[in-house]
């Protein structure tokens, strides 16, 4: 905790390095998480059986090897065109295999104790030609606490893989720098680099039982967008996490190979879903609904999609879309921007690069204008059978509005890049 002096406004303590504590390393938290690893013929073979299942669900055993219980046993958690991430039911922890079959060992828990396993995104963050494999493991959540973490999977040129834990104490002590909580006239107010942010806190909400303070360690998120990895703070000014104000804080962290990254500048935005709340509270029930909330937008975006778009018309939760819209409020008008279609039952999708449609002989990425004036197709290709873009002969690519011709093998090796993009579930 660091005190800092204020004029004529009581200057709020800051709270972020818990994690001097951290019960998973003893308080010393290290750069590098993985070691070499050689699967002996029976372990191989567990392995082998466990890719040929495909990915799994939790079950309520994975918990046991905290417990020192745990059982031999191999999950497939996450598969992306580069690499397999297993969860090793013996010790709770991970086991990475890279595009040329060799194998890391990752010591830090792949699970939490409620049954939430890592998310994972592919990317080539340091642009060297290799994808990184980004890992999100979700290990520490509760009542008013919820936090991501971060590790980045790198191959360099000897084809060795390491696995770096992007250290909280380091971007936290950053982000410090630039934040402060203000009491005055009976409220409490957040500033950035000196700029008043977000909503004021009466100073009467604040409980003493709940250490009042600018805590920046309670609610944490992390995002993937065009090769930058944008770390989500919701400060908070108690350690309870009953009172915000209801800002998200992102800094910018540009991984730069091999374990370093450098910070960019920080952008504060206000919450999607208090944005969009008086426009969501007239939908119906078939009506569907999820936040974009790219930082780079000056507000998130709301995508909505009607349940008769439905993949799986059986599922009533985690839905699945073959169109969604994409909407915008800018000065108190709601706005739809446009309209985003797959075909041949694929879902609409969600990449670093943008939202993901495609179909057997397209595929589309779409972002929005920096003003958030309309959707376009930052990427994209077309097969030799359609014409969507223009009138064009053969296969295509579409960048910033504008198309080349391109061979049958790099459409395949494009369409193959978002592979692996996410489908948006409502």
């Amino acid at each position: 905790m660091i005190s800092y002096a204020a004029g004529s406004s009581k200057t709020f303590t800051k709270h972020y390095d818990t994690y001097k504590d951290w019960w998973i390393y003893d308080g010393k938290i290290p750069d590098i998480v993985s070691k070499d690893f050689k699967p002996d013929s029976k372990t191989q073979k567990l392995l082998d059986e466990a890719e040929k299942k495909g990915i799994v669900d939790f079950a309520p055993e994975d918990t046991s090897g905290y417990e020192g219980k745990g059982e031999v046993y191999y999950k497939v958690v996450v598969k992306t065109p580069s690499f397999t991430l297993f969860f090793v039911g013996e010790t709770c922890r991970m086991l990475l295999k890279t595009e040329d079959s060799s194998y890391v060992y990752i010591d830090v828990p792949a699970v939490s104790l409620r049954g939430i396993f890592p998310e994972c995104t592919e990317y080539d963050l340091d642009s060297d030609g290799n994808p990184e494999l980004v890992i999100k493991p979700q290990i520490l959540h509760g009542t008013g606490y919820y936090e991501e973490f971060v590790l980045i999977a790198d191959i360099d040129k000897k084809s060795k893989c390491t696995v770096y834990f992007l250290n909280p104490e380091d971007y936290l002590s950053e982000v410090a720098e630039h934040v402060e909580a203000k009491e005055s006239n009976g409220n409490v107010s957040l500033y950035v680099d000196g700029i008043k942010e977000g909503t004021e806190v009466a100073s009467s909400d604040l409980r003493d039982d709940f250490e009042p303070g600018l805590y920046l360690e309670n609610i944490i998120y992390f995002r993937v967008y065009d090769g930058i990895i944008w770390i989500g703070i919701e400060p908070m000014f108690d350690a309870a996490s009953l009172n915000s104000p209801d800002v998200m804080v992102w800094y910018p962290v540009t991984y730069e190979g091999d374990g370093k990254y450098s910070g960019g500048e920080i952008v504060c935005r206000p919450f999607g879903y208090d944005v969009y709340q008086k426009v969501t509270e007239s939908f119906t029930e078939d009506d569907m609904y999820t936040i974009w909330d790219n930082p780079i937008f000056q507000k998130p975006l709301l995508i909505t999609a009607n349940k008769k778009d439905s993949i799986d018309k059986s599922k009533t939760y985690e839905i699945q879309v073959s169109a969604c819209k994409v909407s915008m409020m800018k000065n108190g008008k709601f706005t739809e921007l446009g309209t985003i279609e797959s075909a041949d039952k694929n879902p609409v999708s969600m990449s670093p690069d943008g939202i993901v449609a495609k179909g057997k002989h397209f595929l589309y990425v779409y972002e929005a204008t920096p003003d958030c004036r309309e959707l376009v197709i930052k990427d994209g290709v077309e097969d030799n059978t359609i014409s969507n873009f223009n009138n064009h002969k053969g296969y295509i690519r579409i960048r910033n509005g504008k198309a080349e011709n391109i061979t049958k093998n790099e459409y395949e090796a494009i369409y193959k890049t978002y592979e692996n993009a996410v489908p948006i579930e409502f």
